[in-house]
């Protein structure tokens, strides 16, 4: 500000003033700042850049797209403009686009871990594994702490089933960065998964020790401890859940569920009711739903729930012997007995 008051006429003042508005959050003034830098000298590739990180910071990535496309106009071997133009097609879920920007800067620094992560992570976005997980590898061999690359492999893995390897790759990232809250929570998962749930149990309470703002991890957590019969503490995860993300659907089925364990039905009625006004089409939530008011001796509305299920899931097997059950409750012996054969003919077995 100083040197702003000496040279009001300096793009170059205007410009590091709005970097130190940017670096404290007050991306208002910092675009105010870059757009005085650039009236003063519109070829200042820096300003550009800058200004682009500040869109960025927004969420705003159009405007962010334009100026780092600006930026690179000024200098086509800017590394960072296409690696942050990359970022910000990801972002419009432009691939394509976010892919050539990628290959660009690779091409200008192949030694760049954070492009190949980034270009895997693009890759992971459009389903193909094979070329993320080789990007990340390429990542991890240019940067062997890259702890996010490691975290990153590991969610393809996980997706992919493949727990082992999955776990290995949080394992690493948490050697790296002992407070990576997300390796933590994300290693819970597949902990859950393989229904070790005392695991599953630790790694969440990790995370949520370093981030206790995470609704998934608290609904993770509630899940385990359900599992292993603890419903109060089940509870008051989900509870924790919906305090930060009041519309949370997941969070309202599973608390749902741990009710109607407890035997309060018309408490898991009104959660289901909660996660299907939050998400119309969630078959499990009608289906659960439909549980409870069978539990109740409801059994027109359960049905009434089993059939949207079966409609939203044509292949519900558990939905068509539910239905099956509540035909029988009825004396509807006919469509009881033709449901359930439909739910064995679909792999259903009890």
């Amino acid at each position: 500000t100083k040197v702003i008051q000496f040279n009001p006429n300096s793009a170059e003042a205007y410009n590091l003033r709005g970097l130190a508005y940017n670096h404290s959050g007050d991306y208002s003034f910092a675009i105010e700042d870059f757009n005085k830098s650039l009236q003063l000298n519109p070829n200042y590739e820096e300003a550009y850049y800058n200004r682009g990180c500040a869109y960025d910071d927004l969420g705003k990535y159009a405007l962010a797209v334009n100026d780092y496309t600006k930026a690179i106009q000024i200098d086509p071997n800017d590394v960072m403009a296409y690696t942050n133009r990359g970022v910000a097609y990801d972002h419009l879920g432009q691939y394509a686009l976010a892919i050539d920007d990628y290959n660009q800067a690779i091409k200008i620094n192949p030694n760049f871990a954070e492009v190949y992560n980034n270009r895997g992570f693009t890759y992971q976005n459009l389903g193909n594994y094979d070329k993320a997980i080789a990007d990340y590898n390429q990542a991890i061999k240019v940067n062997p702490k890259y702890a996010l690359a490691y975290n990153n492999r590991a969610f393809i893995y996980m997706h992919l089933e493949n727990y082992a390897k999955a776990i290995d790759d949080f394992n690493k990232a948490l050697q790296i960065d002992p407070n990576y809250a997300s390796a933590y929570a994300s290693r819970g998962f597949v902990y859950t998964s393989l229904g070790k749930y005392t695991l599953a149990i630790d790694d969440c309470t990790r995370a949520i020790k370093i981030n206790p703002n995470d609704e998934v991890t608290y609904n993770n957590r509630g899940f385990a401890y359900g599992q292993l019969g603890n419903y109060v503490q089940a509870i008051d995860d989900y509870n924790k859940a919906l305090q930060i993300n009041p519309n949370y659907a997941l969070a309202y089925h599973n608390r749902g569920v741990t009710y109607d364990n407890l035997g309060k039905h018309s408490l898991a009625i009104d959660d289901f009711s909660k996660a299907i006004k939050i998400e119309p089409n969630y078959a499990d939530a009608y289906n659960n739903r439909g549980i409870s008011y069978y539990n109740l001796g409801k059994y027109s509305l359960a049905i009434d729930d089993f059939s949207k299920a079966i409609q939203l899931k044509p292949r519900y097997a558990s939905a068509y012997y539910n239905r099956g059950s509540a035909y029988g409750k009825l004396g509807d012996n006919a469509r009881a007995q033709a449901d359930i054969q439909k739910a064995r003919e679909l792999g259903y077995t009890r």
